[in-house]
């Protein structure tokens, strides 16, 4: 952990350094920098409801380095699990992304066909193999397919039940794409998940797929 804190402290001082040299908009570039590479070795996680969402970068052994939010949901398991797999209609909780085509195999298995939005007229186009497992306690979804552009597009969502009407809902993404730095494109995903999770958090508690 100290040696862990001593490489925080040094990019920081870094992106500092940066700044005062080069000027302003070099120094919000560092301090982006510094948000989009380091990482926790450990999941934040909400104590209560109250909470809200929970974003970070995170890397563990399993999962190697990703954005993740959770939050804690009044909600059963099975009503965020409806939710979170209504392909047709997440990309209304998630504006910046545009499900275009899905295919649901007999086997629970889902292929995606879809688009995210890039901040310029032109979309990234993606295509996912998203793979679904339900225990008694926790369900989860996930993804690993890179394609075109997208070199690195792997992700999932877990949730886990804490109670009758509360779930953890837990939601990881990595995109690393052709000419783009991986630390802009997690900057970009730190918000973009949490518009994601806090979305679906309103829709159960609404009915409405408005923008939170």
């Amino acid at each position: 952990m100290g040696g862990a804190n001593r490489r925080a402290r040094r990019l920081r001082l870094g992106a500092i350094l940066l700044g005062l040299v080069l000027g302003p908009p070099a120094l919000l570039a560092g301090v982006l920098a510094v948000r989009g590479t380091w990482a926790d070795e450990r999941p934040r996680l909400p104590h209560c409801v109250e909470d809200g969402a929970v974003c970070h970068v995170c890397e563990t052994p399993e999962q190697g380095k990703h954005v993740r939010c959770a939050m804690l949901m009044p909600f059963a398991l099975e009503e965020v699990w409806a939710a979170i797999t209504d392909y047709e209609h997440l990309g209304d909780v998630c504006p910046c992304l545009d499900f275009r085509e899905v295919q649901r195999e007999p086997d629970g298995t889902c292929r995606v066909r879809a688009a995210a939005s890039s901040g310029l007229p032109e979309t990234v186009p993606f295509d996912l193999e998203v793979r679904h497992e339900q225990n008694l306690f926790q369900y989860v979804s996930t993804w690993d397919q890179p394609s075109g552009d997208v070199t690195v597009n792997r992700g999932g969502w877990t949730l886990t039940a804490k109670g009758p009407s509360l779930t953890l809902v837990e939601l990881a993404v990595e995109v690393q794409m052709n000419h783009v730095p991986t630390f802009v494109l997690r900057n970009i995903n730190l918000r973009r998940v949490a518009e994601t999770v806090r979305g679906v958090d309103q829709r159960l508690r609404t009915g409405s797929s408005e923008k939170w």
